[in-house]
């Protein structure tokens, strides 16, 4: 299976039939040869979709945006990358993060393959999981750089006291709770 970038497409009728051109890059046209070359028939299945954006990467990139907050909230939370990030993900399907369905269970797609809107969504919800955690993300490169190690402390490593000046309600819910 070989998937086209976005591509120019004109749409024709002759003799009473529907015609689909498309205008295929130089730098795919051999390897759709290739694939075309490898099926027997004249028939090929077509998958057509609005093109989308795909979303940034490098330095100041929504890519570097959404790694940067999910390195600071794994660290913060003493988590790993792969478990704030999949966490992220599937809170974000809401937002209208794409999915793919494998054996009737949605999975959230690799960022590799969303758009500036979805990983739009996907940022959203890092900053709320962070919200939610106590959780002070820092959105600039120098910022984080000035951060000494250990600036964030996770909730399970913080004193009493701490606890009680940072989330007083959380704190008192997790005091009734180990009463029982």
């Amino acid at each position: 299976m070989i998937a086209l970038p976005a591509v120019e497409y004109r749409v024709t009728q002759k003799d009473g039939a529907n015609y689909l051109t498309l205008k295929i890059p130089a730098d795919h046209w051999q390897a759709l040869q290739y694939e075309l070359a490898s099926i027997k028939g004249t028939q090929v299945s077509v998958k057509v979709a609005k093109p989308f954006k795909p979303r940034t990467t490098g330095e100041k990139s929504q890519n570097s945006h959404a790694w940067g907050h999910c390195t600071q909230i794994a660290r913060a939370l003493g988590m790993e990358l792969y478990e704030i990030e999949y966490i992220a993900k599937v809170r974000a399907i809401k937002r209208g993060y794409p999915v793919s369905t494998h054996l009737g269970i949605p999975i959230p797609k690799s960022q590799a393959d969303i758009s500036t809107e979805e990983c739009a969504a996907l940022i959203e919800e890092y900053h709320m999981i962070a919200s939610e955690n106590d959780v002070i993300l820092v959105e600039t490169e120098p910022e984080i750089k000035a951060q000494p190690e250990g600036h964030y402390k996770p909730w399970h490593w913080r004193t009493d006291d701490e606890k009680k000046a940072s989330d007083p309600q959380r704190f008192d819910d997790e005091k009734n709770l180990a009463i029982y």
